[in-house]
């Protein structure tokens, strides 16, 4: 998964090295500031496929991925 500023095009650091979050199950991030009110969030699904979405700078702030979740699986999908 990673995290970077709306308005930087590079994606951030890999937030999660090589851990993975499976089914039902959630990860924490902490410790993260931004001078920006919104972060873009990216994530690679098992089938290299990716998932991003944008979420709110905000304690509490959840990016919950469903199986109706847009996917970039390249080639146009």
């Amino acid at each position: 998964m990673f995290i970077s500023p709306m308005l930087t095009p590079m994606i951030g650091s890999d937030q999660l090295g090589e851990s993975e979050i499976g089914p039902g199950a959630s990860h924490t991030i902490s410790n993260l500031s931004w001078d920006q009110q919104q972060v873009k969030v990216v994530a690679e699904d098992q089938d290299g496929c990716f998932l991003s979405g944008v979420v709110a700078v905000a304690d509490n702030s959840v990016w919950t991925i469903t199986n109706d979740t847009p996917a970039d699986c390249g080639g146009g999908n």
